[in-house]
């Protein structure tokens, strides 16, 4: 939930960024997520430590209706890429040098491969 706060603040129009902002909050809506279980996989950096089937499924459902994975499941790694250096404070080389890094993570499955994405972003101090 860090990741989502954190790019919450940054939002501030009608961007890709707010259009992802916003769909994952209606998917933990509508999959009625407890917060309680989305804080105990989440460590104090904001990695997903314990990547459970709900918060994948949070992930798959947000992605999915923002528009940021394609008809294979796959990330929409341009569309990504913006969303994570619009919000991100760091420096831009840094958050351009980490998804770079981080480009060809996967997981098994889409939700595998969005969550692994958002931690490398995180361990390469790219994001937040």
């Amino acid at each position: 939930m860090f990741f989502l706060i954190t790019i919450y603040l940054a939002w501030s129009s009608q961007t890709p960024l707010s259009t992802l902002v916003l769909s994952l909050f209606e998917c933990k809506k509508d999959l009625n997520i407890n917060q309680t279980i989305i804080d105990e996989v989440v460590d104090e950096k904001g990695r997903i430590t314990k990547p459970l089937d709900v918060i994948k499924e949070l992930y798959v459902c947000g992605f999915k209706k923002a528009d940021f994975l394609d008809e294979h499941g796959n990330i929409i790694y341009d569309k990504y890429s913006e969303v994570m250096i619009y919000a991100s404070k760091k420096n831009s080389s840094i958050i351009i040098d980490a998804l770079s890094k981080c480009k060809d993570v996967k997981g098994d499955e889409s939700g595998e491969t969005i969550i692994k994405s958002l931690n490398c972003l995180i361990d390469y101090g790219g994001f937040p």
